[in-house]
């Protein structure tokens, strides 16, 4: 079965298809890491997008469920160059393809990928259709310019499905064999968590339990209500597809943030980040091709987690928007800054005890060099805490 890739600059290719039969239209997106394509491709951040593998080979380790970061295929489909039927690994529970049918997804691959990653550096992230039923340039170039754009679409609303609530739900979803879920199940609970699931991470959800906290998850558009009634010790707001300024404008998320990160001890990552930006008067702004990989080197900028200014972190990101700095230096300090393009990596409040990284400190996939940043959350409830003691 062939398959054919139109981009938004009438960039054009056909390769050979994988799954299910088809047609869609999202945002063309390249990713750098080379491991990781389940967590990848399963992260609801992904909605939207389709992934532009950079990597060589794609499905040589298989599907093990272990690894999810949601209970689903999140990205519409993805682009690679060698795809895998032949799985080398004792934790696969299936392969790539399998997953693509029972998802209703499909991928493209024998294509330059090289090449795709260089027209979207140059151009920017592109609309682009995958389809394995049309193969005229023409025709996929009117569909794709009838089809909306991302920014204008309500990817947390589709994708909050998706996540795990807690870690005893992904255990169930994995069979109930998973260790380090099991274990966060026993955990004593030190602080209660109000989470904003905006298509919140398994890691993230594993990252904060491992330290005693009791999650309760809501969503964006909860009421202020609801999420006072659960007394709350600290706010999270997590990471999630599409724009900023989308969510922003169809739910009360700001103004969540706005009542309750006055009083409680708040964590954002990715569009958590962007989303508190926003409701602290600060403003966001499209990449001109995001930040996709585990590979991504980041600076600190000052004293944070017992760790000195100057510290250099290789981290995972997942992002096509970022907090312009200019717009949140009155009432920010800058804690992190991406290396490659100086772009803000990560904010904590001058005043209140609010902070945010743009990047992914539950590193799933990725290294482990940003973990320690969640105890910095941990230090800020335990200094709320010892505060209203006394």
């Amino acid at each position: 079965m062939r398959a054919s890739l139109l981009l938004e600059d009438g960039t054009h290719v056909v390769g050979q298809a994988h799954g299910e039969r088809g047609e869609r239209v999202a945002e063309l997106v390249f990713n750098t890491a080379m491991t990781g394509y389940e967590e990848v491709l399963s992260d609801p951040s992904y909605a939207g997008q389709f992934v532009l593998f950079t990597t060589s080979h794609i499905g040589n380790t298989g599907v093990t469920g272990f690894d999810s970061e949601s209970r689903a295929f999140c990205a519409e489909g993805f682009i690679c160059r060698d795809f895998s039927e032949c799985v080398d690994n004792y934790r696969a529970v299936s392969n790539l393809a399998e997953l693509l049918k029972a998802s209703g997804r499909f991928a493209l691959s024998g294509v330059d990928t090289r090449y795709l990653a260089q027209r979207v550096r140059l151009a920017g992230c592109m609309k682009a259709i995958l389809s394995t039923e049309d193969f005229d340039p023409d025709s996929l170039m009117r569909k794709l310019k009838s089809a909306s754009d991302i920014s204008s679409q309500d990817l947390v609303l589709k994708t909050r499905s998706f996540s795990f609530q807690n870690a005893r739900e992904r255990s169930a979803f994995v069979g109930g064999n998973n260790a380090q879920a099991n274990r966060h199940g026993q955990a004593s609970h030190r602080f209660k968590i109000v989470a904003v699931d905006c298509g919140i991470k398994r890691g993230i959800l594993d990252s904060l339990e491992e330290l005693g906290l009791d999650l309760h998850i809501v969503a964006p558009d909860a009421s202020l209500e609801d999420i006072a009634a659960i007394r709350p010790d600290g706010l999270f707001i997590s990471n999630g597809p599409g724009c900023p300024k989308q969510l922003a404008a169809s739910t009360q998320i700001l103004t969540i943030i706005q009542t309750f990160a006055a009083r409680l001890p708040t964590f954002g990552i990715c569009l958590g980040h962007q989303l508190i930006a926003l409701a602290f008067d600060g403003d966001t702004q499209k990449l001109e091709f995001g930040h996709h990989a585990v590979n991504h080197p980041v600076v600190s900028t000052c004293e944070l987690a017992d760790m000195p200014a100057g510290v250099v972190m290789m981290t995972s990101q997942n992002h096509n928007y970022h907090v312009v700095e200019k717009s949140v230096r009155e009432q920010f300090e800058i804690t992190h800054r991406h290396m490659n393009d100086g772009t803000v990596a990560g904010l904590r409040h001058k005043r209140l005890p609010i902070f945010s990284v743009q990047f992914h400190p539950e590193c799933t996939p990725g290294p482990h060099d940003a973990h320690a940043l969640f105890s910095v959350f941990v230090k800020m409830l335990e200094e709320a805490s010892n505060a209203s003691a006394h």
